[in-house]
């Protein structure tokens, strides 16, 4: 992505009363639906998911991957579960950005995590057969503006330095 800031402000959509019932809740999910859109909550909260109504910020359709970056003019960028549902239960005005590359591969791999093993399967913009070690089936076009010496048929060895013993993805 390139940074730029959305402001979400949909009618029909804010998720404030949604908010007011999330934090109503005992328990704190690591993800969770606020009115249409699924947040994970990390920091600044990312987008996984956005139903049919939520998903326009000013000329621009929100992307799953995309980051809750302000409420209100207030960066939320380092900011909690609770402090953000308070904010959004005000019924504040939600500004988002693109998630980086590498934020949009994380959450790629988080929503594979979810679905049932297939085999190859896309994460991002990697397409994996999970042989063992995962072996790259294909790419891409655009990610080799990322990556130039990565290409099909490469070896997953190691994520984040942990070497990869299982054949599990």
């Amino acid at each position: 992505g390139n940074g730029e800031r959305l402001v979400f402000t949909p009618a029909g959509c804010h998720p404030s009363e949604a908010a007011t019932a999330a934090l109503a809740r005992s328990d704190a999910p690591d993800t969770e639906w606020v009115g249409g859109l699924r947040l994970l909550w990390s920091q600044p909260p990312t987008v996984l998911g956005i139903r049919e109504g939520a998903e326009r910020i000013g000329t621009r359709r929100l992307q799953i991957g995309d980051v809750l970056s302000e409420i209100d003019g207030r960066d939320i960028s380092t900011a909690g579960r609770a402090e953000v549902l308070e904010l959004m239960a005000a019924g504040g005005e939600i500004e988002c950005r693109e998630a980086s590359f590498d934020s949009n591969l994380r959450i790629s791999a988080a929503l594979a995590l979810e679905r049932a093993r297939g085999d190859p399967e896309w994460v991002g913009p990697f397409q994996f057969a999970w042989t063992l070690p995962p072996r790259l089936a294909d790419l891409a076009p655009h990610v080799n503006i990322h990556l130039q010496h990565v290409g099909r048929r490469d070896l997953l060895l190691c994520v984040d330095g942990y070497p990869l013993e299982s054949g599990e993805k």
